[in-house]
Parts: C-alpha cells; structure tokens; sequence
C-alpha cells in the first residue's frame, strides 16, 4: 500500500533536516594577526640561517678565492702581517674547504655556505669569520665564540656555527655554516659578488695560519613581499628564486596564470609573513585568485583542519590547492 503524500514529504524533510544538522562546520582559518603571532615564536625556524644549516651536503661551484690583501682587515687574524707565511704549526689547522651560495629569502640578500673542517668541531673553541666583496673590502669582520655565540632560537644576519658544538645531532661533527644577509642599503648589495674568509680558533690562543677562502658567489635580492602600483613581482622563469629586473623596475605585471614555482614562492612569502597587514592580504588575494582550492589558508595555517597531520613545505601547499577538485552536487 502506497504512503500517504503526505507522510513521504514529511519524511524527505526530517532526513534532509538531520543531513543538514550533521554536516561539520567549516575550519576556521587563522588570521594574519594570529600567524604573525606563531612566526615571531618560532622565526627561527624559517630564518635565512635554516638553509645553510640544513645543507651539510651542498657543494659551491668555482675555485676559492684568492687571499685578499690583509692591509684592508682591521681585526682578527687576518689583520695580521703577512699572515699567509704564519707557520703552520699553529694548533689550529686551516678549515680544509668553505662553500658558498646564495638563497631567496624575503625582504633580504642572503649569503651563506658549509665549512668542512681537518678534525672535530669541538677542538675549536671559536673561529673568524670574514666576508669580502671581489676587490678584497670586507664587509663582515666576526669572531665567533662556542661558549656564547650559540644561534639556537636567534635569528642574527650573520654568523657562523660547528654542528659538534650542539650536544647532539645528526649533522656531520667535522663542518660547520656560515651565512650573512642584509636588507636593502645593508651590508651586502644586489647584484654583487662576495667570497668568505674563514679562521679556526684553538684553546690555546692561535687560530689558522692563513685562513681558507670559499669561492665568489653573487647576493641577490629576492624580493620584499610587496606590491608596486598594486602588482606583484614575479619570477624569472626558469630562475624562480630571482626577481626579473625588468619587472622589478617597472612593477608592472598579470598576476593570474602564475606558473607553479611563482605559486611556490608566493606561498613561501605568505609563511614568512613579514610585511606589513595590506601587504600581506594582497600575497593571499593572489593566491586564492590563481588555485582552486577554496581553502588554501588551511594548507598553510591549519593543515590539520584539511586531513594532514604534519606541516605542509610551500611545495606542497601548491601542489595540493591546483590538484583540488571540487565536489559534485
């Protein structure tokens, strides 16, 4: 026997009544405030220092750089005569090699690379270290000590530190990184080429007898994340961590269609969040402009309210907001 139409209708309401009452609510995202907020906790983590730090393995490219004229150095032991003839029985051997390289990093020019070292990092009680631009001007004169100088939970423009001067770790005991940066009109200049100078310090007083030099490397910068006449910069193609001095001088570009690795930066500058309230709502309006994901916040805030139980790298958080697709109603 066929139900009253009455009893049917009734009955589609109460299931479409109790469907709607059981869909979970939206996530709510995390605001810029509450995300500028997180990154002051924890901004060394995201430093300049993190990317020379994590690269043990990372070799520069080109020969090490001459030894400058030391008449140019005014501390440390480069600044003594003739310091390539020192003997070389000084207790504290040369470093055997130092790289170099440069990285993107918001707002900065940064410069940085590995020093691998004749024995363990804790036979040396400190180190020297020089940053040189190509005629031999030193820009950065800087004794690190192991007893103070520790750059845990700091975020310093330039240092340097030997992974065996940590308690434990699973970084090689025999190197240590450097880095140096600045922000435009700072220490170091767009554009131009740099080398280091590196001296190890022994507890008896002596350091290396003349130093090892890593080869040139060209700081650059990678861009405040700002927008001139309301645009972003965008990327060199193929150079994705470098701004196109063309449209770095003009300020002038589409910012739909962004290729992947322009999506990858951006993505990047939002986590650093390190420009101002309006700048920043512009970097996110971007993104949420050229990916379908109608809750890409969420895969940078709160990854856990999207299904992930880790942090998501910028990477990820672009390959997962173009791959989204919409649900069928």
């Amino acid at each position: 026997m066929d139900r009253p139409h009455s009893a049917v209708t009734a009955a589609i309401t109460h299931a479409q009544a109790r469907t709607a009452a059981d869909l979970p609510k939206p996530p709510k995202a995390m605001t810029l405030a509450e995300r500028r907020k997180q990154v002051d906790e924890d901004r060394h983590e995201r430093s300049p220092m993190r990317d020379y730090m994590n690269a043990p393995g990372r070799m520069s490219k080109g020969k090490a750089h001459s030894r400058p004229d030391t008449n140019l150095v005014e501390r440390g032991p480069a600044a003594e005569s003739k310091v390539a003839l020192q003997p070389l029985a000084a207790a504290a051997e040369n470093p055997t090699w130092v790289s170099s390289w440069a990285t993107a990093y918001p707002g900065m020019l940064s410069i940085g690379g590995q020093v691998k070292l004749p024995k363990r990092g804790d036979s040396y009680t400190g180190m020297w270290l020089y940053v040189l631009d190509a005629g031999g001007s030193p820009v950065v004169q800087q004794e690190i000590k192991k007893s103070t100088d520790d750059p845990s939970g700091d975020t310093p423009d330039t240092g340097a530190w030997c992974y065996d001067w940590w308690a434990s770790n699973s970084y090689p005991t025999d190197q240590c990184f450097w880095w140096a940066g600045s922000a435009l009109g700072g220490t170091l200049e767009d554009g131009k080429e740099y080398y280091t100078w590196v001296f190890l310090n022994s507890a008896d007083g002596t350091s290396s007898p003349g130093g090892t030099t890593s080869p040139l490397v060209e700081a650059f910068y990678s861009g405040d994340p700002r927008c001139a006449g309301g645009n972003l910069y965008l990327l060199r193609t193929g150079a994705p961590s470098r701004l196109d001095p063309d449209y770095h001088q003009r300020g002038v570009v589409d910012v739909r269609d962004l290729t992947r690795d322009q999506l990858v930066e951006l993505v990047r500058r939002i986590m650093v969040a390190n420009g101002t309230e309006e700048e920043d709502d512009k970097l996110v309006e971007i993104l949420e402009a050229n990916v379908p994901h109608p809750r890409v916040l969420n895969l940078i805030y709160h990854p856990d309210a999207e299904g992930f139980t880790d942090d998501l790298t910028a990477e990820e958080v672009v390959d997962t907001a173009l791959a989204y697709t919409p649900f069928a109603l």
